[in-house]
């Protein structure tokens, strides 16, 4: 008894919610959350609510809360902001890249640049004088 009358109350909440014509879809799913927290509550599954909503109109296949433009002035508008928005974090992208490089290059040509001290070749040279005896001696 208790579910049929759960039931009773979504729908006469799904028809007052029809009437008033909440802004976005989120709004609605909102505005009906407690009857959807107790069908889920209930032991309905998910997909059974999201199927129920569906069929009533409220949420669709792809149901995003933003409003879309309908009009061809709105849609170039929104076409101009999400270039600008792209352009915008490709500039910031391109930036954060650029220093990684930058840093890489100067670490590769400080270690090209670096010249070896003088400890290091005198090492370098006895290495190659024990070499040189050490051939001569064997002819």
């Amino acid at each position: 008894m208790s579910s049929s009358r759960t039931s009773e109350n979504a729908r006469t909440r799904l028809a007052a919610l029809r009437e008033k014509k909440p802004a976005s879809k989120a709004a609605q799913i909102r505005a009906l959350w407690p009857e959807i927290r107790t069908a889920l509550d209930n032991g309905h599954s998910l997909q059974a609510v999201c199927d129920c909503l569906a069929a009533d109109g409220i949420a669709g296949v792809v149901s995003f809360a933003d409003p879309v433009p309908r009009n061809v002035a709105g849609r170039l508008v929104a076409t101009l902001v999400m270039l600008g928005g792209i352009g915008f974090l490709t500039v910031i992208t391109a930036a954060i890249t650029s220093s990684f490089v930058a840093r890489s290059r100067e670490e590769r040509l400080d270690r090209q640049d670096a010249r070896p001290s003088e400890q290091a070749l005198q090492e370098i040279v006895e290495s190659l004088h024990r070499l040189e005896v050490a051939m001569t001696d064997r002819t």
